[in-house]
């Protein structure tokens, strides 16, 4: 039984199995320049929930911009709220003070005493009823996005873990992604076809891409022509040129990476 160490103990070979199907479930499938379906769903396979809101943060004065949510339909006044009283957030307040973290637990913050003398617990609650909440921050080229997911029950330390260790990883299909956003050829390529000149630009042969994007190697051969004819250059050297003389490939986004 192949077993992995965590800090809080061994994970088991079901969570193991689950953790491993997240990994194939947001990389396994192409990403173009929209990947959160596939990294919510992942996060909801790893994590109980009652519900999940992704937003995007900016770093400067913190204000946050609604980009997408699970199971917060019937709560079309949440977000508004959230959005006005957010620097009430103890989270919030950790990371003015001392910076970023990858996951964040809000039980480790508060207790749910002090949580229900905060303002903001007071108006969510009134839509929403939670007891506590985990929130995965990552790095984008403008600020960064914060994957936050409450549950009805104080989330465990093997579940922060596990979303602790899926960070890095949605970390790296994001930052993927916000490549794709500024190649010139976005608009003329399929999600596929841009992950594998994505690949291209990191020197990757054939055989590699097609181990990455779990496909066959005649398949990558059929996405690399017709990425040339696109692009309508005459061998990949040519493609990668034409991408990365409109891209800061190498840019960091400022927070995380």
């Amino acid at each position: 039984m192949i077993l992995l160490r965590m800090a809080s103990g061994y994970l088991s070979q079901a969570r193991l199995k689950a953790f491993s199907d997240c990994l194939h479930r947001i990389y396994g499938e192409p990403t173009g320049e929209n990947p959160l379906t596939g990294i919510m769903d992942a996060i909801e396979q790893l994590l109980p929930m009652s519900s999940l809101s992704v937003d995007h943060v900016n770093p400067v004065d913190l204000s946050m911009k609604h980009i997408d949510d699970r199971y917060t339909e019937a709560l079309p006044e949440i977000h508004e709220v959230v959005s006005q009283l957010i620097h009430d957030h103890p989270g919030v307040q950790h990371l003015i003070k001392h910076g970023p973290m990858p996951v964040q637990r809000l039980s480790d913050f508060v207790s749910e005493r002090q949580l229900r003398e905060i303002s903001l617990y007071g108006h969510v609650n009134k839509l929403h009823t939670f007891r506590d909440q985990a929130c995965m921050l990552v790095g984008v080229p403008d600020g960064a996005m914060a994957f936050v997911i409450n549950h009805d029950r104080i989330y465990s330390d093997e579940q922060v873990e596990l979303l602790g260790m899926l960070q890095p990883h949605v970390q790296r299909v994001m930052g993927r992604c916000a490549l794709f956003a500024r190649f010139k050829t976005n608009g003329h390529l399929t999600p596929r076809e841009r992950e594998v000149l994505f690949w291209m630009t990191r020197g990757k042969r054939d055989e590699e891409m097609a181990t990455i994007l779990r496909v066959g190697v005649r398949t990558i051969h059929e996405h690399v022509r017709r990425i040339l004819a696109k692009l309508n250059v005459e061998n990949r050297t040519s493609a990668v040129a034409v991408v990365l003389s409109g891209s800061e490939v190498d840019a960091e986004p400022p927070w995380g990476g």
